[in-house]
């Protein structure tokens, strides 16, 4: 076997386990998945607790008098904010 042919069995085989991997982690997040979780007031599947994006709690253990004591569990920058704090729109331009 020719090293060219030897090379193009190896980056044929490369791809197909890259392709096979991906497949297994696509199927991980489906709509049956979150539409599952999502009946579970302990989980949040998705940004906004389920595919209507209903962003509120059905939990019983909140109320008025315990609300107050809620602290940010967790948060996730984009880093659209990292270069000023003002918005691009209100930033003067340099001459």
């Amino acid at each position: 076997m020719s090293w060219r042919k030897h090379l193009l069995c190896q980056a044929a085989l490369a791809v197909l386990a890259i392709a096979s991997l991906s497949a297994v982690g696509a199927r991980a997040g489906s709509d049956e998945e979150i539409v599952r979780n999502s009946k579970n007031p302990d989980l949040w599947p998705g940004m906004g607790q389920n595919l209507a994006l209903q962003r509120h709690s059905d939990l019983k253990d909140l109320n008025k008098d315990n609300i107050g004591n809620l602290q940010l569990a967790w948060s996730q920058s984009t880093g659209a904010l990292a270069r000023s704090r003002r918005p691009a729109c209100c930033r003067r331009r340099r001459r």
